[in-house]
């Protein structure tokens, strides 16, 4: 298109919202000057709160035009007021700002835009609070619960801002989503290459692997979970030197069950739910949901010399 791309973390404060705070409206010094401003983001439900407004439009006018400055602010109130100051903030901002319009975009559970919708200036508010409930519906989730072992190959940032969505997995740093999925261990096996070695999330599982723990950037991890304040992500689990170890040490822990008939699953990330492999003392309970397909007969689990299994085909 032959136009330059400005980018830079210079931000002006353009106002305050009314909350005990005070807390200060930032806005991208490049688009502060520009004449017109287009809101985009991915409208989504979010990993560490949950209100009318969560991830995507009005988050990326809280948030992501206010940049480090911003988002640290912000962060260092608290998730459990983001639900409340967001809309405050994003209403501050469209009043004082020349935006244009907006473009929410909605994924489904397939990783594939859904919906796409673009809102005038004055239709954003409510626009963003419409696709949200259109995102939760198109959440990936699982067709069943209460298990005793999930195995989730690979965590990252392009994959949620938790490494692993607690959304799916029912893991969170907040009690909001204790009540999404049940699971008596998490177990994480490595990152993603688009992560960057960034850990955030890893500290939500019970345990991984050495192999894992050394794929690690600690630095770029620390930066980030500084910011928002969730300091829990970074933490070490439990860990062991190979797959074949940790697997049988997560199923030792858990209470209360038969250790020979083990509700074990397996998937590659919490953004692929289509294809996952289950133990077969859940083979019944799949045969008899309608909306499962069984892709195999049952086969036992492989490990290589050292104990590490063949990543997720």
């Amino acid at each position: 298109m032959q136009v330059p791309i400005l980018a830079s973390m210079d931000v002006v404060q353009i106002g305050n919202i009314d909350d005990n705070v005070g807390t200060p409206v930032y806005c991208d010094k490049y688009a502060a000057e520009a004449d017109g401003i287009i809101i985009y983001n991915k409208v989504k439900p979010h990993t560490d709160f949950k209100g009318e407004h969560e991830s995507g439009l009005l988050k990326m006018i809280a948030i992501g035009l206010a940049k480090h400055i911003g988002c640290s602010w912000f962060h260092k109130q608290g998730f459990d007021t983001f639900a409340q100051r967001i809309p405050k903030v994003a209403k501050v901002f469209l009043e004082r700002m020349p935006v244009v319009l907006g473009v929410g975009v909605v994924q489904n559970a397939y990783d594939k835009i859904s919906d796409l919708m673009v809102f005038s200036k004055n239709e954003i508010i409510e626009g963003d609070k419409q696709m949200l409930a259109i995102a939760k519906r198109r959440f990936p989730r699982f067709k069943f619960d209460y298990i005793d072992l999930l195995i989730v190959d690979r965590i990252g940032k392009n994959i949620s801002g938790e490494g692993a969505d607690p959304n799916v997995t029912g893991r969170g740093f907040m009690p909001y989503f204790k009540d999404d999925f049940h699971t008596k261990r998490l177990m994480i096996r490595g990152l993603t290459e688009e992560s960057h070695h960034n850990a955030c999330g890893l500290g939500l599982a019970d345990i991984t692997t050495r192999n894992c723990l050394n794929q690690v950037d600690w630095e770029g991890t620390w930066v980030n979970l500084t910011t928002n304040t969730m300091i829990d992500g970074g933490k070490i689990p439990m860990y062991q030197n190979n797959d074949f170890d940790a697997i049988r040490v997560a199923i030792r822990t858990c209470t209360k069950i038969n250790y020979d008939q083990a509700r074990v699953v397996r998937i590659r990330d919490t953004l692929s739910l289509n294809e996952f492999e289950v133990s077969e003392s859940m083979r019944s309970e799949m045969e008899s949901a309608a909306d499962i397909e069984i892709l195999s007969e049952p086969y036992e689990l492989k490990f290589d010399d050292a104990g590490y299994l063949e990543d997720f085909a």
